[in-house]
Protein backbone atom coordinates (compact mmCIF):
# COMPACT_ATOMS: atom_id res chain seq x y z
CA UNK A 1 0.00 0.00 0.00
CA UNK A 2 1.34 3.41 -0.90
CA UNK A 3 0.83 6.74 0.75
CA UNK A 4 2.02 9.70 -1.35
CA UNK A 5 2.85 12.89 0.51
CA UNK A 6 3.73 12.11 3.91
CA UNK A 7 6.79 13.33 5.15
CA UNK A 8 7.73 11.36 7.91
CA UNK A 9 8.57 13.16 10.98
CA UNK A 10 9.64 10.44 13.55
CA UNK A 11 10.97 6.83 13.70
CA UNK A 12 11.15 5.13 16.45
CA UNK A 13 11.93 1.15 17.46
CA UNK A 14 11.98 -0.86 20.50
CA UNK A 15 11.95 -4.33 20.95
CA UNK A 16 8.53 -5.30 19.98
CA UNK A 17 7.67 -2.93 17.21
CA UNK A 18 8.81 -0.05 15.04
CA UNK A 19 6.30 3.33 14.79
CA UNK A 20 6.65 5.65 12.07
CA UNK A 21 4.64 9.29 12.70
CA UNK A 22 3.87 11.72 9.54
CA UNK A 23 3.62 15.28 9.44
CA UNK A 24 -0.06 14.89 8.61
CA UNK A 25 -0.72 12.98 11.71
CA UNK A 26 -0.52 9.61 10.54
CA UNK A 27 1.01 7.15 12.88
CA UNK A 28 2.34 3.21 11.01
CA UNK A 29 3.69 0.79 12.90
CA UNK A 30 5.34 -2.31 11.94
CA UNK A 31 7.56 -5.41 12.98
CA UNK A 32 10.49 -4.17 10.44
CA UNK A 33 11.02 -1.03 8.50
CA UNK A 34 13.60 -0.84 5.68
CA UNK A 35 15.21 3.01 4.88
CA UNK A 36 15.07 3.36 1.27
CA UNK A 37 14.85 6.97 1.44
CA UNK A 38 17.97 8.24 0.22
CA UNK A 39 20.92 10.39 0.56
CA UNK A 40 18.90 12.60 3.52
CA UNK A 41 17.67 9.62 5.28
CA UNK A 42 15.30 10.33 8.20
CA UNK A 43 15.41 6.67 8.83
CA UNK A 44 19.59 7.06 9.15
CA UNK A 45 19.33 9.61 11.54
CA UNK A 46 16.88 8.66 13.91
CA UNK A 47 18.02 5.08 14.10
CA UNK A 48 21.91 5.24 14.04
CA UNK A 49 25.12 7.02 15.09
CA UNK A 50 25.15 9.28 11.73
CA UNK A 51 26.59 12.07 11.21
CA UNK A 52 27.25 14.18 7.83
CA UNK A 53 31.15 14.01 7.30
CA UNK A 54 32.09 16.61 4.16
CA UNK A 55 35.12 13.86 3.61
CA UNK A 56 32.47 10.80 2.57
CA UNK A 57 30.32 13.12 0.17
CA UNK A 58 30.04 14.26 -2.58
CA UNK A 59 28.15 17.04 -4.11
CA UNK A 60 26.65 17.22 -7.60
CA UNK A 61 24.81 18.79 -9.75
CA UNK A 62 23.31 17.68 -13.26
CA UNK A 63 21.46 19.09 -16.30
CA UNK A 64 19.58 17.83 -19.66
CA UNK A 65 20.39 19.21 -22.52
CA UNK A 66 19.80 18.56 -26.41
CA UNK A 67 21.05 19.38 -29.76
CA UNK A 68 25.18 19.20 -28.20
CA UNK A 69 27.49 18.13 -30.81
CA UNK A 70 29.57 15.03 -31.64
CA UNK A 71 27.35 12.71 -29.05
CA UNK A 72 28.44 9.42 -29.45
CA UNK A 73 24.98 7.78 -28.08
CA UNK A 74 27.48 4.67 -26.84
CA UNK A 75 29.95 6.55 -25.23
CA UNK A 76 29.95 8.09 -21.45
CA UNK A 77 32.62 10.71 -21.52
CA UNK A 78 33.88 11.95 -17.72
CA UNK A 79 36.63 14.68 -18.02
CA UNK A 80 38.93 16.27 -15.28
CA UNK A 81 39.76 19.39 -14.77
CA UNK A 82 42.60 20.38 -13.47
CA UNK A 83 41.29 23.57 -11.56
CA UNK A 84 38.98 21.09 -9.92
CA UNK A 85 41.19 17.99 -9.16
CA UNK A 86 38.95 16.42 -6.58
CA UNK A 87 35.93 15.94 -9.11
CA UNK A 88 35.05 15.59 -12.62
CA UNK A 89 32.36 16.90 -15.34
CA UNK A 90 30.49 14.03 -17.32
CA UNK A 91 28.52 13.80 -20.31
CA UNK A 92 25.96 10.59 -20.44
CA UNK A 93 24.01 10.09 -23.81
CA UNK A 94 20.50 10.31 -23.17
CA UNK A 95 16.82 9.58 -25.06
CA UNK A 96 15.95 11.81 -27.78
CA UNK A 97 19.53 13.59 -28.91
CA UNK A 98 19.32 14.38 -25.05
CA UNK A 99 22.32 14.23 -22.71
CA UNK A 100 22.73 14.60 -19.11
CA UNK A 101 25.76 16.64 -18.36
CA UNK A 102 26.71 17.32 -14.72
CA UNK A 103 30.23 17.73 -12.46
CA UNK A 104 30.76 16.87 -8.86
CA UNK A 105 33.24 17.00 -6.88
CA UNK A 106 33.81 15.95 -2.81
CA UNK A 107 31.93 18.17 -0.27
CA UNK A 108 34.83 19.21 1.47
CA UNK A 109 36.63 20.92 -0.86
CA UNK A 110 33.46 22.69 -2.47
CA UNK A 111 33.12 24.04 1.12
CA UNK A 112 36.49 24.81 1.58
CA UNK A 113 36.94 26.40 -1.68
CA UNK A 114 33.62 28.10 -1.79
CA UNK A 115 32.72 26.36 -5.11
CA UNK A 116 29.25 27.26 -6.55
CA UNK A 117 28.58 24.10 -8.43
CA UNK A 118 26.02 25.78 -11.05
CA UNK A 119 28.52 28.60 -12.02
CA UNK A 120 31.29 25.90 -11.99
CA UNK A 121 29.10 23.72 -14.90
CA UNK A 122 29.05 27.01 -16.88
CA UNK A 123 32.78 27.62 -16.44
CA UNK A 124 33.77 24.10 -17.69
CA UNK A 125 31.93 24.27 -20.83
CA UNK A 126 32.58 27.91 -21.48
CA UNK A 127 36.47 27.20 -20.56
CA UNK A 128 37.18 24.46 -22.94
CA UNK A 129 37.14 25.04 -26.53
CA UNK A 130 36.51 21.94 -27.79
CA UNK A 131 33.22 21.69 -25.07
CA UNK A 132 32.30 25.36 -25.58
CA UNK A 133 32.30 24.22 -29.75
CA UNK A 134 29.80 21.49 -28.97
CA UNK A 135 27.77 23.56 -26.81
CA UNK A 136 27.14 26.80 -28.93
CA UNK A 137 23.30 26.02 -30.43
CA UNK A 138 22.74 23.15 -27.85
CA UNK A 139 19.73 24.17 -25.43
CA UNK A 140 18.90 23.68 -21.46
CA UNK A 141 15.70 21.22 -20.94
CA UNK A 142 14.18 21.36 -17.71
CA UNK A 143 15.99 22.31 -14.33
CA UNK A 144 19.32 22.00 -13.22
CA UNK A 145 19.56 19.91 -9.85
CA UNK A 146 21.63 19.53 -7.16
CA UNK A 147 21.97 16.50 -4.70
CA UNK A 148 24.36 14.62 -2.18
CA UNK A 149 25.82 11.57 -2.31
CA UNK A 150 26.66 9.70 0.86
CA UNK A 151 30.03 7.48 0.29
CA UNK A 152 30.59 7.35 3.78
CA UNK A 153 30.37 3.19 4.19
CA UNK A 154 31.60 2.11 7.21
CA UNK A 155 30.78 4.90 9.52
CA UNK A 156 27.63 4.61 10.48
CA UNK A 157 25.38 1.50 11.44
CA UNK A 158 23.55 0.07 8.06
CA UNK A 159 20.91 -1.78 10.43
CA UNK A 160 19.98 -2.77 14.05
CA UNK A 161 16.97 -3.67 15.68
CA UNK A 162 14.27 -4.23 13.91
CA UNK A 163 15.67 -1.68 10.72
CA UNK A 164 18.10 -1.84 7.54
CA UNK A 165 19.34 0.66 5.69
CA UNK A 166 19.71 -0.22 1.51
CA UNK A 167 21.26 2.52 -1.32
CA UNK A 168 21.80 5.72 -0.30
CA UNK A 169 20.42 5.77 3.16
CA UNK A 170 23.14 2.86 3.95
CA UNK A 171 25.93 4.98 1.89
CA UNK A 172 27.42 2.27 -0.43
CA UNK A 173 28.08 4.26 -3.31
CA UNK A 174 30.91 3.96 -4.89
CA UNK A 175 33.24 6.64 -3.85
CA UNK A 176 35.43 6.24 -6.95
CA UNK A 177 32.86 7.22 -9.65
CA UNK A 178 29.52 8.44 -7.30
CA UNK A 179 27.41 5.97 -8.98
CA UNK A 180 24.73 4.32 -6.75
CA UNK A 181 21.78 2.86 -8.42
CA UNK A 182 23.00 -0.63 -8.86
CA UNK A 183 23.65 -0.64 -5.34
CA UNK A 184 20.68 0.67 -4.16
CA UNK A 185 18.85 -1.79 -6.39
CA UNK A 186 20.39 -4.60 -4.56
CA UNK A 187 20.76 -3.75 -1.41
CA UNK A 188 17.10 -3.89 -1.89
CA UNK A 189 17.15 -7.23 -3.05
CA UNK A 190 19.41 -8.73 -0.05
CA UNK A 191 17.36 -7.08 2.34
CA UNK A 192 14.60 -8.34 1.19
CA UNK A 193 15.53 -12.31 1.47
CA UNK A 194 16.95 -10.85 4.47
CA UNK A 195 13.63 -9.63 6.11
CA UNK A 196 11.71 -12.90 4.51
CA UNK A 197 13.80 -15.05 6.99
CA UNK A 198 13.11 -12.90 9.56
CA UNK A 199 9.42 -13.54 9.14
CA UNK A 200 9.71 -17.16 8.83
CA UNK A 201 11.92 -17.04 12.22
CA UNK A 202 9.72 -14.07 13.83
CA UNK A 203 12.98 -12.24 15.04
CA UNK A 204 14.12 -8.85 13.61
CA UNK A 205 16.70 -8.38 16.40
CA UNK A 206 19.97 -6.59 15.85
CA UNK A 207 22.31 -9.84 16.08
CA UNK A 208 19.65 -11.18 13.42
CA UNK A 209 20.21 -8.92 11.05
CA UNK A 210 24.07 -8.88 11.29
CA UNK A 211 23.60 -11.52 8.22
CA UNK A 212 22.46 -8.19 6.10
CA UNK A 213 25.75 -6.35 7.17
CA UNK A 214 27.69 -9.35 6.05
CA UNK A 215 26.35 -9.61 2.89
CA UNK A 216 26.53 -6.05 2.32
CA UNK A 217 30.18 -6.04 3.53
CA UNK A 218 31.10 -8.96 0.74
CA UNK A 219 29.52 -7.37 -2.16
CA UNK A 220 30.21 -3.64 -1.78
CA UNK A 221 32.07 -2.88 1.26
CA UNK A 222 35.52 -4.33 0.90
CA UNK A 223 35.83 -2.93 -2.07
CA UNK A 224 34.39 0.53 -1.56
CA UNK A 225 36.76 0.84 1.25
CA UNK A 226 39.41 0.08 -1.33
CA UNK A 227 38.16 2.53 -4.00
CA UNK A 228 38.18 5.40 -1.02
CA UNK A 229 41.59 5.05 -0.31
CA UNK A 230 42.72 4.43 -3.94
CA UNK A 231 40.33 7.65 -4.86
CA UNK A 232 41.94 10.10 -2.73
CA UNK A 233 45.48 8.79 -3.67
CA UNK A 234 45.19 9.09 -7.43
CA UNK A 235 43.69 12.30 -7.39
CA UNK A 236 46.79 13.74 -4.49
CA UNK A 237 49.12 12.08 -6.94
CA UNK A 238 47.97 13.40 -11.08
CA UNK A 239 50.71 11.98 -13.03
CA UNK A 240 49.00 8.59 -11.75
CA UNK A 241 45.83 9.59 -13.39
CA UNK A 242 47.29 11.00 -16.30
CA UNK A 243 48.87 8.00 -17.09
CA UNK A 244 45.23 5.57 -16.19
CA UNK A 245 43.63 7.93 -18.68
CA UNK A 246 46.15 7.05 -21.62
CA UNK A 247 46.20 3.53 -20.68
CA UNK A 248 42.23 3.31 -20.68
CA UNK A 249 41.96 5.73 -23.88
CA UNK A 250 44.44 3.65 -25.81
CA UNK A 251 43.10 0.18 -24.84
CA UNK A 252 42.10 -1.89 -27.84
CA UNK A 253 39.39 -4.11 -25.82
CA UNK A 254 37.73 -1.01 -24.51
CA UNK A 255 37.08 0.09 -27.95
CA UNK A 256 35.42 -2.82 -28.74
CA UNK A 257 32.67 -2.35 -25.88
CA UNK A 258 29.03 -1.52 -26.48
CA UNK A 259 29.32 1.09 -24.10
CA UNK A 260 32.28 3.03 -24.22
CA UNK A 261 33.56 5.66 -22.10
CA UNK A 262 35.87 8.33 -23.15
CA UNK A 263 38.32 10.19 -19.97
CA UNK A 264 39.71 12.97 -21.30
CA UNK A 265 41.86 15.79 -19.37
CA UNK A 266 40.10 19.17 -20.19
CA UNK A 267 42.25 22.17 -19.54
Amino acid sequence: TYFLGEQIISVKTNENITTVVTESGKTFTSKLIIGADGATSIIRRSLTNYKMDPVHHCAAIRAYYEGVKDVDGHTYEFYFVPKYPNGYFWIFPSTDNKVNIGFGMMSDEVATRKIKLRETLEEIINDSPSLKRRFENATIVGDIKGWSIPMGYGTHDISGNRFMLIGDAASIADPATGEGIGQAVVSGRIAAFVAKECFKENDFSAIRLLDYNKQIHDKFGKINLKRYKISRFILNNKWILNAIISLLNSNRIISKLTFKTAIKITS
